[in-house]
């Protein structure tokens, strides 16, 4: 089971590995939105019905790593005033903000909301 839901739980990531584009693109927006938030729910409620499950609460990861990373682009406009570009293939050091950016957002956007689901922190 843990095959199927771990990437699943990943999703944004991968997105945001391969695809950036598509996580604020306006359609795209709506049908993470929802996919997210009915990830959330059926995370939630599964694992408060089958609680020996240790894999269904990263059923509330996509939410929570969307959220995180909206959160971090809004950041990153304001204070650098353009987009982030992709660093993942590219060793230019003019680049540098934008590669911390994405190391800060993979980090952060995979441990808080783990850390948030299992309870260790808030």
């Amino acid at each position: 089971m843990g095959l199927i839901i771990v990437p699943i739980a990943m999703s944004i990531q991968i997105i945001f590995l391969f695809k950036r584009d598509v996580l604020l693109d306006v359609i795209w927006k709506r049908r993470i939105w929802a996919s997210s938030i009915l990830l959330f729910l059926l995370g939630y409620l599964l694992s408060k019905m089958l609680e020996n499950n240790q894999f269904l609460p990263f059923l509330m990861m996509p939410l929570q790593s969307y959220i995180l990373y909206l959160i971090f682009h809004a950041a990153f406009l304001k204070l650098f005033k353009t987009k982030p570009v992709d660093t993942f293939h590219t060793y230019d050091l003019k680049l540098m903000k934008s590669g911390i950016f994405n190391f800060i957002f993979w980090v952060l956007g995979m441990l808080l909301p783990i850390l948030i689901i299992f309870k260790v922190i808030l």
